[in-house]
């Protein structure tokens, strides 16, 4: 199972206006000790700061149990989650964004710790655009076409690599995961 979840959201569209508001939005996630994504949200229809800490709400209104801001800037923020990415969350902030910046949209990119799971989005103010999930399975037999000599250490019987081979696939694991999400999102 999954357990922490990294998510980068960078704008593909957003007006001076819109990152004004989404700089407004982020410092108020500033207020804890944890920059907890849902304080973002503290006075959207009376929600209060005790709501966006629990566990419900969260899963009604971010997706994930939990989900901190690790950090922002001007066009981006990257989240840490438990299990899943912040993709209701995501689609929340754009909502509060839409109307000072019309059409506001971000490119989204996600890896489970393991990595169990990675993928890539396109969010809207009216949710997912489009997606893609890669799964373990997915990505070992990617791992295993893309990076040189890594499938010779592949071992069926085990359904792993030998110390040899994950060695090979821990220099080069992240960089491919990136490419793939780089890829689907035209950005290459």
């Amino acid at each position: 199972m999954a357990n922490h979840v990294r998510t980068n959201m960078s704008f593909r569209n957003i007006t001076e206006e819109g990152r004004a508001e989404f700089q407004r939005l982020m410092k108020l996630t500033d207020a804890g000790e944890r920059a907890w994504f849902g304080l973002a949200f503290v006075g959207v229809d009376e929600t209060t700061a005790d709501d966006v800490t629990d566990y419900n709400w969260n899963t009604a209104y971010i997706g994930p149990k939990w989900c901190y801001v690790e950090e922002y800037g001007e066009d981006y923020a990257i989240f840490v989650s438990a299990w899943g990415y912040p993709e209701d969350g995501i689609a929340l902030l754009l909502q509060q964004l839409e109307p000072v910046s019309e059409g506001v949209s971000v490119d989204v990119s996600f890896e489970d710790e393991m990595p169990n799971f990675v993928g890539a989005s396109v969010i809207t103010s009216e949710g997912v655009e489009d997606s893609v999930v890669w799964e373990w399975e997915e990505l070992r037999d990617i791992f295993n076409e893309r990076i040189e000599d890594l499938a010779e250490h592949w071992d069926e019987e085990e359904e792993d690599w030998d110390d040899e081979g994950r060695d090979i696939l821990q220099e080069n694991m992240w960089e491919i995961i990136s490419d793939l999400q780089s890829e689907w999102q035209g950005w290459n």
